[in-house]
């Protein structure tokens, strides 16, 4: 029978030869697994599997349909390779699709059918061993690619076509053999990427909505060509550092040469996978979408490995869309891709913390960190070991994935790890180090504002005190993270101490203003303590003008006029006063302090001050117009503003004891006049004249003795 189907496929008779093409299709068919067996070999044995490649030359669509479906089945026998029938189809479809691509009119479907078909052909001698350099040439299939035109198509199986086969070519290439295979891959990368992150465009609406089309046929080829394109430049690196020339070659030249690969990865990575290539838990795949996840791991791990790639960009893409989350999903995989996993994700971790936290404070600093998760994700993932290390790993993973998606699922993922056990456990004499600190009061502070109040532990109220123990040692400085959940968590718990909740308003705006939205409105108060105590002591400018800003900002959004707020300020202001001045006196604030302290005072309506604050801020007020400091005429002006409101305070209590301090201070009352009168400062000289005015009406309405000045 052999015998005939060769005799009939050699035949003059166009018709019969391609009947007997479209018999042995059929027959391939329809075959039985053990019957199928056999008959290939026969093919193959007769030489008719090495005729039929001829036929890939003709241009008759239906008979190259019919052929490579043939030879597609025929290559799942190990005798196709060995036999070289291989190597012949390989050479007939590159030599037909340069053909073809050259035509007027293109059988784009039958080069997309060549292209899978020869996908089959590479993936089957792979399963059997045999090396695809043994049965063709890489830049023969390379140049099959490139004579797809992929730059110039919009053709989506064409496309399709091409991606799965350059993806399936490139993870079988180890190295750049020549510069015409370096010239042909740079071009290819360039060329399918960009084609593959076109199609990812188009479909933001979601109209590639099959699970096997979308992820298995698109996002796993473009992860592999990512992959792969990283590993072919790991390997460039280290055969130049091998290469007895390669002190000549310069760093610089070899940066350059492998720019565009890496650059077009990169943009791939960002803009196309990494929003993309997370599966569905409803489409997950076991073993399919592990290796598109293993090409995706070991892809991000060769990026962070390389100076000349912006890390923290791919750190803020990947945990912006879950992936830390998503990686930790796969700790039941096993031992050799857990690896993988913890490695990507001991990158991730360490770069977000070079930014987001004190990672400058680490004890071995940034590899050390490193190889800490690492080390602790691989235990607790292997070996299921539970310790201190192992938890914070874990935690940091938590952490860094609520501060950018603010996922609330990690709240039950926080109790079952059991922090407040965690905190409660930490002895201050042995304390962790100071990035993990950090985390755990932030990831604490998150439990007890965002999670159910049921969820508050027994052992919160120790955790809690045990929170205060910590910062008392370390300082709240050293343990500070810049995230709104910090502050709120301190000023809204009493138990935190009262200089705590000062230093963290403080902190809070040495990087920004807007402090209202870390309180409720019940707790505005203790917040405008908080600034006031700023204004008072802090001897930073910028942050005693951002408080000043805010104070002004809660007074003139207040809803009452005077709002209850405003005369609760007032009256605390008026009562800390003196000790404004004391302070100001001994050196121990600056002017800015004061001088912003008054200002704020000054524009406080006095109705609600009571006259024994009146009376004690007078002397306290003569006190410093009459020491030998030397005070500038801006502060000057507003000590004497201020003794106005004092006397507009004594004259609404119809009491007179405040112009009775002033009037009987001779020296006062003379500086006040020479100021009044002269012409050095406007400012200073119109508050001492109204000043002086006040006093005569506080007199004459007081029916106050009024007292001759010196005229000396």
């Amino acid at each position: 029978m052999m015998n005939l189907i060769k005799r009939n496929l050699l035949s003059n008779d166009e018709t019969l030869r391609f009947k007997t093409i479209f018999d042995i299709n059929a027959r391939l068919k329809s075959l039985e697994k053990a019957q199928l067996r056999i008959f290939i070999e026969q093919l193959i044995n007769f030489d008719i599997a090495s005729s039929l490649c001829d036929f890939l030359a003709v241009t008759d669509s239906n008979i190259l349909r019919s052929t490579l479906s043939s030879l597609g089945i025929i290559s799942g026998s190990k005798l196709f390779y060995t036999k070289n029938v291989a190597t012949q189809a390989i050479i007939q479809m590159v030599q037909n699709c340069y053909l073809m691509t050259r035509q007027p009119t293109k059988e784009q479907n039958i080069l997309a059918k060549m292209a899978f078909t020869l996908i089959a052909i590479i993936n089957r001698a792979n399963q059997f061993n045999i090396d695809l350099k043994t049965i063709c040439s890489i830049h023969q299939l390379l140049e099959f690619i490139i004579n797809f035109n992929i730059e110039h198509s919009a053709d989506f199986t064409h496309i399709l076509a091409a991606l799965n086969l350059y993806a399936v070519v490139l993870l079988k290439i180890d190295d750049f053999e020549n510069e015409n295979i370096f010239s042909l891959i740079v071009k290819l990368q360039q060329d399918i990427l960009t084609a593959a992150h076109n199609i990812i465009q188009h479909n933001i609406d979601n109209t590639i909505n099959n699970y096997q089309i979308f992820y298995l046929n698109i996002m796993k080829p473009i992860v592999a060509i990512c992959y792969a394109g990283m590993k072919l430049c790991e390997n460039d690196d280290l055969s130049l550092n091998k290469s007895p020339d390669s002190t000549n070659k310069g760093d610089d030249f070899h940066g350059n040469r492998l720019t565009p690969i890496i650059h077009i990865i990169c943009k791939t990575m960002l803009h196309c996978v990494i929003p993309n290539a997370k599966m569905p838990n409803d489409y997950y795949n076991e073993n399919n979408d592990r290796e598109m996840l293993i090409y995706l791991v070991n892809c991000l791990s060769s990026l962070y490995r390389r100076p000349d790639v912006d890390l923290n960009e791919f750190s803020f893409h990947l945990v912006e869309q879950g992936y830390l989350k998503y990686l930790f999903r796969f700790i039941d995989c096993r031992e050799d891709f857990w690896t993988c996993i913890c490695d990507c994700i001991a990158n991730i971790i360490t770069d977000l913390s070079q930014i987001y936290l004190a990672l400058d404070k680490w004890s071995d600093g940034r590899q050390g960190f490193r190889r800490f998760i690492k080390s602790a994700l691989l235990k607790f993932g292997n070996q299921r070991e539970v310790n201190c290390a192992t938890t914070d790993a874990c935690l940091f993973i938590l952490y860094f994935h609520f501060l950018f998606t603010r996922d609330l699922e990690i709240i039950d993922t926080i109790k079952a790890l059991s922090l407040m056990t965690r905190i409660i456990n930490i002895s201050a004499e042995n304390l962790p180090e100071i990035p993990i600190l950090q985390m755990i009061l932030f990831l604490f502070a998150t439990t007890a504002l965002e999670g159910p109040t049921e969820h508050l532990e027994e052992e919160f109220p120790y955790a809690l005190l045990k929170t205060v123990e910590i910062l008392n040692v370390v300082g709240l400085e050293n343990c500070y993270t810049h995230h709104p959940i910090l502050p709120c968590f301190i000023l809204q718990n009493s138990v935190f101490p009262l200089k705590m909740r000062h230093d963290v308003v403080k902190l809070w705006l040495k990087l920004e203003e807007n402090t209202c939205h870390l309180v409720s409105p019940g707790g505005m108060q203790i917040l405008i303590n908080c600034l006031l105590n700023i204004i008072q002591t802090s001897a930073e400018d910028l942050i005693v003008e951002r408080a000043m800003n805010e104070l002004s900002r809660i007074l003139r959004d207040s809803n009452d006029s005077p709002s209850l707020i405003e005369q609760q300020t007032t009256q605390f202001m008026w009562e800390n006063l003196p000790q404004v001045f004391t302070n100001f006196m001994n050196n121990d604030s600056s002017e800015n302090n004061i001088y912003n302290y008054l200002k704020m005072l000054n524009r406080l309506s006095n109705l609600n001050v009571s006259i024994l604050s009146a009376i004690r801020c007078s002397n306290s007020l003569i006190t410093v117009l009459n020491c030998e400091k030397t005070i500038n005429g801006d502060i000057k002006t507003l000590l004497v503003k201020q003794m106005s409101k004092m006397l507009n305070v004594d004259l609404i209590a119809k009491d007179g004891r405040v112009v009775s301090v002033y009037t009987n201070n001779y020296k006062l009352l003379n500086e006040l006049r020479a100021n009044a009168f002269s012409r050095e400062h406007d400012n200073l000289s119109a508050a001492c004249y109204k000043c002086l005015a006040d006093i005569l009406l506080s007199q004459k309405q007081l029916s106050i003795k009024v007292y001759i000045l010196n005229t000396h």
